[in-house]
């Protein structure tokens, strides 16, 4: 049995496969960064502690409006990428 590894073709954001039931690609093109890098490590320490504050000050005691937050950027990165073709 061979394995085979995730690529990005696999994951990027393409409407016309969307259409076709590809709906993963909806959510994976939001956590997809590449190769494992000194960057990606970079951003992703700085999405957890960010976030993490945003959860335990300006969300505290509310965790539902957090994840209504969190979905509505991730809404708008699809729009955004769509509307400039990325």
């Amino acid at each position: 049995v061979s394995l085979e590894l995730v690529g990005p073709l696999k994951l990027y954001f393409n409407w016309p496969l969307i259409c076709k039931g590809q709906w993963w690609r909806l959510i994976t093109c939001l956590f997809y960064r590449g190769d494992l890098s000194a960057h990606v490590v970079f951003d992703f320490f700085l999405f957890v502690r960010y976030s993490s504050r945003l959860e335990k000050g300006s969300f505290r005691g509310r965790p539902a409006d957090y994840i209504v937050f969190i979905a509505f950027g991730c809404v708008n990165f699809l729009f955004a990428a769509y509307a400039l073709g990325l």
